[in-house]
């Protein structure tokens, strides 16, 4: 249910309740139906939603990490979790990164590592959390980007 902002949190009893304190926050104002359609379906079909999504989510991990891997001097290590792989450009410096090659002509959202703390100048954040022909034509624009980059 990937954009609906409905989440739920599972995790060890000795870390659940200060993640709580935060998931609390990211988690408020989901429509009433939304979470009536939820508790139906987590109720009855929770073990295969949950596998088929990591096993989605897994495919669209790979698929981003081996199209990635010909980029040369790209730095990418593959997540345990989440949507999202974190590239390190070692060759890019923070101003090429974001104006020379991304959004424009790339066309393709990321998110500058420095937005994650002071030595994230060199890093990228791409999501895997689209669909995998999304994935494909991300990076052939990125390709295109780096191989004609503006100015």
């Amino acid at each position: 249910m990937t954009g609906w902002r409905l989440g739920g949190l599972i995790a060890p009893a000795p870390e659940s309740s200060a993640l709580i304190l935060v998931h609390q926050y990211f988690m408020t104002c989901a429509p009433l139906i939304l979470q009536h359609v939820a508790t139906l379906i987590f109720e009855r079909h929770w073990q295969p939603l949950i596998e088929n999504n990591r096993l989605d989510e897994l495919h669209r991990r790979n698929l981003l990490l081996t199209e990635l891997r010909p980029f040369s001097g790209w730095q990418t290590a593959a997540p345990d979790g989440g949507l999202f792989v974190f590239s390190n450009i070692p060759q890019l410096s923070e101003i090429e990164c974001a104006s020379r090659y991304f959004p424009h002509p790339a066309k393709v959202i990321t998110v500058h590592g420095n937005a994650f703390g002071n030595r994230g100048d060199r890093f990228i954040r791409l999501s895997y959390g689209i669909s995998t022909e999304n994935i494909r034509t991300a990076i052939r624009q990125l390709r295109a980007a780096l191989t004609n980059p503006v100015g």
